[in-house]
């Protein structure tokens, strides 16, 4: 795929991966991965989003690009399925800083096994099933643990605050992004908690805040009970083709919708062997 081309897939959602299907190597060039945190946001030091929120970096035909994903249980990661659709390689990213994998090798993990939702649709109107469960070789970090997932839709309420964290664009200008890799998090207003049966809407014009490209994957969060809980995972904008993706709204994938799926493939993930590189197949 050209650049061109994978530039105008990049207005469409909010970072493409897109190459042909194939076993999962076992290197990536680190060093040259794109400089793609969250618009509007604020460099996350410390805290619970820290310790559950890792970037992808992820080899495809076309280069390298960068998503963003929680760690969900021991070694498995949650993101989105066009973060993995095509990818050659992937390496988990335990740090603040996406581009900590030349410096200190010991903050990454290498991807054995991936499993995209296989009700994925992309390009339909809505219910798209962007979900993805990639399983890393190893453990993770001192420090790391795994993220709460909201278990019912009917905790989410319209202008319920969210705080949404990822390690994407800064900004977007005449289609060029501009950032930093380093993760980032802002506090937005939920717009549409119904949106569509599995989906989440977040308008992002008002406040100028809210996800661009290498945050897809990345989780929304919410307070609920006095916890962080996840409650999505930024699929793409809202934007019509043609329009700045980063400044108009994004579409979240509604965790508590896929809470069935979602926990299969944790089981299904953690009962594999540590292997060498391998793919485990839609079916």
């Amino acid at each position: 795929m050209n650049l061109k081309k994978l530039a105008a897939i990049l207005f469409l959602v909010l970072l493409a991966a897109c190459a042909d299907k194939k076993q999962i190597q076992t290197d990536v060039d680190l060093s040259q991965q794109d400089s793609a945190g969250i618009v509007g946001g604020s460099e996350v030091t410390k805290g619970t989003i820290s310790q559950v929120t890792v970037a992808l970096v992820i080899k495809t035909a076309s280069g390298t690009a960068l998503c963003t994903g929680t760690l969900i249980s021991s070694h498995v990661v949650l993101t989105a399925a066009h973060c993995v659709d095509g990818a050659q390689a992937i390496v988990v990213n335990f740090s603040r800083d996406a581009k900590d994998f030349a410096k200190d090798k010991q903050n990454y993990r290498r991807v054995s096994n991936i499993f995209a939702n296989p009700l994925y649709r992309p390009g339909s109107a809505k219910n798209w099933g962007d979900l993805a469960l990639v399983k890393f070789v190893g453990e993770a970090p001192v420090g790391y643990k795994t993220v709460q997932l909201l278990k019912s839709g009917a905790s989410l309420r319209a202008n319920q605050s969210l705080t949404l964290a990822g390690y994407g664009a800064t900004s977007m200008q005449s289609g060029e992004t501009q950032g930093t890799s380093i993760l980032r998090a802002a506090t937005v207003k939920l717009t549409d908690p119904l949106y569509a049966q599995t989906e989440l809407l977040i308008e992002q014009t008002a406040d100028g805040k809210g996800a661009c490209h290498g945050d897809s994957g990345g989780p929304a969060f919410a307070q609920i009970n006095g916890q962080l809980v996840q409650v999505g995972v930024t699929s793409r904008s809202a934007t019509e083709a043609g329009g700045l993706t980063c400044q108009s709204g994004s579409i979240y994938t509604n965790v508590a919708a896929q809470a069935g799926f979602i926990e299969k493939t944790i089981a299904r993930l953690e009962a594999l062997p540590a292997p060498a590189a391998t793919v485990v197949a839609k079916k």
